[in-house]
């Protein structure tokens, strides 16, 4: 870890690329029923193809994100789900 999060949780998709995007949907679904309206989504491909959004609130410094990917650093390639709260700093770290 960086140290810029106050929060991180990742976890490994039991079922490849099809679970962590499933994982990723849901989430951002509880994220949205969280936040409201006044926080707003905007969603990016990651490079390993999956996806990440990001929930911003205007004149906050917090953001709230969530995001699947194909694991790089291994041979096997597993896929993630990350949820990360923290600072907007997190965005200057390169993501896969």
């Amino acid at each position: 870890s960086t140290g810029l999060h106050s929060y991180i949780c990742n976890w490994q998709a039991r079922d490849g690329m099809a679970s962590a995007k499933a994982d990723y949907q849901d989430g951002n679904r509880i994220i949205q029923s969280c936040l409201g309206p006044e926080w707003e989504p905007k969603t990016n491909t990651t490079q390993s193809g999956g996806e990440r959004t990001v929930y911003r609130k205007e004149g906050s410094k917090t953001l709230v994100g969530i995001r699947y990917f194909k694991e790089s650093r291994s041979i096997i390639g597993s896929w993630h789900t990350v949820v990360t709260i923290g600072d907007d700093s997190n965005l200057r770290a390169p993501i896969q």
